[in-house]
């Protein structure tokens, strides 16, 4: 896992070759406009969903995690805690789906504040839990870009 203000991107641009692409989107677009929904960067290797919800609270959801993409999840308006824990041997709760690529998982986890500006980066050995309250309730836009393994 990774988390940092976007203005730092450029120091995980070598961690994967499609990253580059991925934070200029972040960074060319005019993200406060872009429209809900699938946004496509580069076929099916990186493509954008841009979500806007109210954050929620942590008791009664499950973490998740993936197989075939990478997320990175970039706060465009709000703030939210993620929770996270490494994947390391812990048994699914809700089996795999192939078609929507995730796992769930009831697991401890640890909680990372997000703000606006800052992004995370899950890779697949990251079991995580966003869209959760910091205190209260709060509308949140997010870009999540999905970056093929």
């Amino acid at each position: 896992m990774i988390k940092d203000k976007l203005e730092h991107c450029t120091r995980y641009e070598s961690v994967h070759p499609l990253f580059k692409k991925a934070f200029e989107f972040l960074q060319k677009s005019d993200v406060s406009s872009l429209s809900e929904g699938k946004h496509m960067i580069d076929g099916d290797n990186i493509f954008a969903l841009v979500q806007e919800y109210k954050t929620k609270s942590a008791e009664g959801n499950q973490a998740e995690a993936h197989r075939k993409h990478i997320d990175i999840q970039y706060l465009v308006k709000g703030k939210e805690l993620m929770g996270h824990t490494t994947l390391y041997n812990q048994t699914e709760s809700k089996s795999y789906n192939d078609n929507d690529d995730y796992a769930l998982y009831n697991e401890e986890y640890s909680f990372i504040k997000v703000n606006s500006g800052e992004f995370t980066v899950f890779f697949p050995h990251d079991i995580h839990m966003p869209c959760i309250k910091v205190n209260e309730e709060e509308l949140v836009k997010k870009i999540v870009i999905k970056i093929k393994l």
